[in-house]
């Protein structure tokens, strides 16, 4: 089974700016971002978390981090027209947590 990610265990695939990011600031990072799944996860037994949650927890890190570095003021292309706002725990993040199954049936 999988543990929770350290900044010492992350994957450089799974966060490619790593390297230029300070390994406490990333400590923390994950802390946070596995206390938002666990907090949006349904409750688990005890033991180590499934590979979803783990792999949600460096997710919403990534997500973090980006949301602290954007540009509220539209930094990206022209800096008028277009503009990124980060989310958090967005809608991929929470499908890592809780997929949501097939179409309900009526019978």
């Amino acid at each position: 089974m999988p543990e929770w990610y350290t900044a010492e265990t992350v994957p450089a695939d799974l966060w490619p700016d790593l390297d230029g990011i300070d390994p406490d600031v990333v400590q923390t990072l994950l802390d946070v971002a596995q206390g938002q799944v666990l907090a949006y996860a349904p409750a688990l037994p005890d033991g180590d978390p499934p590979a979803n949650y783990v792999l949600a927890q460096v997710r919403q890190a990534v997500n973090l981090w980006r949301a602290s570095v954007v540009d509220a003021g539209g930094g990206i292309g022209d800096g008028e027209s277009f503009q990124i706002t980060p989310h958090p725990l967005d809608w991929h993040v929470k499908q890592l947590i809780r997929p949501k199954k097939g179409r309900p049936r009526v019978r």
